[in-house]
């Protein structure tokens, strides 16, 4: 008994330094990108330097091996079933759902409906993209492609490479498309390609023009205040985790694995709120909301994992098990292996080594 409670109260203190340096993380990865916009080091809303997409990878493992290596694995030895239902792997589901949920949620009310144009704009396009259309005069083909890259540059390549599928190598349009693509951030481009055929008895004669519309479509503060309550989900959840541990190795591995992404995660939202254009006050407000969310999750957990016998910790941890899977399979491995940056094998290599690192530590947990 006496050892329980020596092993509750060292809990109990890892989990306050862990809710103070996770909120200290929060503040400081969401300030950075404002803090970067102010010095015009960087615009907002493109962390997309290698070390930034790797870092995200490596989460992502961390991430992958804590969901189902840790908090999954250690729910099972508590609570695999109730009776003939198998309680830990369905709470898994649900929390994986519950997020799922959250995102979806939000994605929804940000989207915009279709807006069409008499300029030929696709309908298709929704809010705070960037558009690409071809189209042929020859034979009224309209084609869209959206353009969602973080980093401007991105954006240059694609267009440059849409160029050349459209209109051929060696094109004079190439010149024309490499020049327009270096001013695409943030605005909608629409390239229209004319082609007329010589009079008859001559030879044909094809001509290329683009013909640009340039819209700008700032990130809106409602929109970054429904991704910070979808955020705040995810760290909820992903503090009770943390607090429902009941031994101090498990605890330890599971901050590691919420400290490899959070830090990334507050720059994204710190971002997205500097792209707005909101103020300080409402800046701080949004950033304070999500950096508290984790330590209620912790508190909340330490809570529940005091009570039944540590049944109901067992039942967090199978929960917020689901939130980490979605992190990792919804929301960093697919979005980074699609980032046409031409870093794939590095970005495979880090997911590897975040994931073999933390499933590693399962054998001391």
């Amino acid at each position: 008994m006496a050892g329980q409670i020596a092993d509750s109260h060292s809990r109990l203190l890892f989990d306050v330094f862990s809710a103070a340096l996770l909120l200290l993380t929060a503040l400081l990865g969401a300030y950075l990108p404002r803090y970067l916009s102010a010095r015009g080091g960087q615009q907002a809303g493109t962390a997309t330097s290698l070390a930034f997409h790797l870092g995200n990878m490596l989460s992502g493992g961390v991430m992958l091996s804590a969901g189902f290596c840790h908090l999954l694995a250690d729910s099972l030895r508590q609570l695999a079933f109730i009776g003939r239902f198998p309680i830990a792997t369905f709470l898994a589901a649900v929390g994986y759902l519950i997020t799922l949920l959250a995102d979806q949620m939000v994605q929804g009310l940000t989207a915009e409906p279709p807006q069409g144009s008499a300029a030929g704009q696709n309908p298709d396009h929704s809010a705070h993209g960037r558009g690409l259309g071809f189209r042929s005069g020859q034979q009224q083909q309209h084609t869209y492609m959206r353009l969602d890259k973080a980093d401007p540059a991105d954006d240059a390549i694609e267009l440059t490479a849409a160029a050349v599928a459209g209109f051929g190598p060696g094109s004079d349009a190439m010149t024309e498309a490499s020049t327009v693509a270096r001013a695409a951030e943030h605005l909608e481009l629409e390239i229209t390609r004319s082609r007329s055929d010589g009079l008859a008895g001559g030879g044909g004669h094809n001509h290329a023009h683009f013909q640009v519309f340039l819209s700008q479509q700032p990130l809106s503060f409602a929109t970054t205040v429904l991704l910070a309550c979808a955020l705040c989900i995810h760290s909820v959840l992903e503090g009770v985790a943390l607090g429902a541990q009941l031994t101090m190795e498990s605890t330890q591995h599971i901050m590691l694995a919420i400290a490899a992404h959070k830090g990334l995660a507050a720059y994204a939202l710190g971002a997205s709120i500097v792209e707005s254009k909101a103020s300080a006050t409402k800046f701080w407000t949004v950033v304070a909301m999500f950096a508290a969310a984790t330590p209620l999750g912790i508190a909340i957990g330490f809570a529940t994992s005091t009570v039944g016998h540590g049944s109901a910790g067992a039942a967090m941890s199978a929960l917020a098990s689901g939130t980490f899977l979605y992190v990792a399979l919804n929301e960093v491995i697919p979005k980074e292996l699609e980032h046409p940056d031409g870093h794939r094998l590095a970005k495979v290599a880090a997911l590897l080594l975040g994931f073999g690192l933390m499933s590693l530590l399962a054998v001391w947990a």
